[in-house]
């Protein structure tokens, strides 16, 4: 599958890109899901693992993130065990017509 026209754009045309990156991990067959959050300022991966990443993992992950210009968050356990792969991100959603902003973290998705 090349792409998914039911995700966002931000993933959905870059899922080759994706693939090709997880399918380099030392772990790739230790990585069960990844979640998803966009938001209006950017887009975040979550990528569930059962083993470490190595430190060559973390960079061919960082190195995709800025290839397709977003986040990657990690999380080896539960939901407390969610944290950023880089600098952290604040989402954000507004509603122009109420003047309404209001930022989130891409962990809130898991409860």
């Amino acid at each position: 599958m090349d792409r998914c026209e039911v995700l966002h754009p931000s993933i959905g045309e870059h899922l080759v890109a994706l693939g090709s990156a997880i399918e380099k991990l030392s772990i790739k067959s230790q990585v069960p899901q990844l979640e998803v959050a966009v938001a209006e300022n950017n887009t975040v991966l979550i990528l569930r693992h059962l083993e470490p990443l190595s430190v060559k993992d973390g960079q061919i992950l960082l190195d995709c993130a800025s290839d397709l210009g977003i986040s990657f968050y990690t999380q080896s356990g539960g939901e407390e065990t969610v944290k950023p792969l880089g600098e952290p991100v604040v989402l954000t959603y507004s509603h122009p017509k109420y003047n309404i902003e209001m930022a989130f973290c891409p962990q809130i998705l898991l409860k």
